[in-house]
């Protein structure tokens, strides 16, 4: 009898623990612990939001990877943003699934995470799309945010991902789409 008890009360402990929700911890959002790739998005999308609404442009480059602030156009990609987001009221409308993505090539590596979703601001929606690389041998300068783009949205318009589009780092603006970025390798 002592011996059902006491495995009853560890299983009542034990599920008792694992219901317990730990919303203030970083790597636990809703209502689970996060992926790698959702730790690295979660870790920019904060302080890049935070950065948009308040127009901070210090704050936007501290989440930036080091390829990204060396980007030649990067205070135009971020002029572009702040002008397309005058507004008082801001919000995220709605995040889409986060991708991670790995590729190995000859002992090399590199690991990276996407999200898109929609920002609203009085009322108007506008896509984001992010790149964010937790790790890269061939390039480790593109580790943090590398690629950030925000454009009207148009609900018909697909989603093609910075990567897949533009290959580069920094801050889009609408030049990128003349042009042909160098390879990220």
């Amino acid at each position: 009898m002592k011996k059902l008890l006491s495995v009853m009360l560890a299983v009542m402990t034990f599920l008792t623990a694992c219901s317990t929700k730990r919303p203030e911890h970083p790597v636990f959002k809703f209502g689970r612990w996060l992926t790698k790739e959702e730790k690295a998005v979660v870790k920019v999308f904060d302080p890049l939001v935070e950065a948009l609404e308040k127009k901070d442009r210090e704050l936007l480059k501290s989440v930036l990877s080091n390829s990204a602030l060396a980007s030649e156009d990067l205070d135009t990609g971020i002029d572009y943003c702040f002008e397309l987001l005058e507004g008082e009221d801001f919000s995220v409308k709605a995040a889409h699934g986060i991708t991670g993505h790995t590729r190995w090539d000859s002992g090399n590596r590199r690991e990276w995470a996407q999200n898109s979703g929609v920002l609203t601001v009085d009322g108007k929606d506008y896509l984001y799309e992010l790149v964010v690389f937790m790790e890269n041998d061939w390039n480790p300068d593109t580790v943090g945010l590398d690629s950030f783009k925000l454009s009207p949205y148009d609900s018909a318009a697909p989603c093609n991902g910075l990567i897949e589009k533009y290959d580069r780092s920094g801050v889009y603006y609408p030049a990128w789409d003349d042009e042909v970025a160098p390879s990220r390798q």
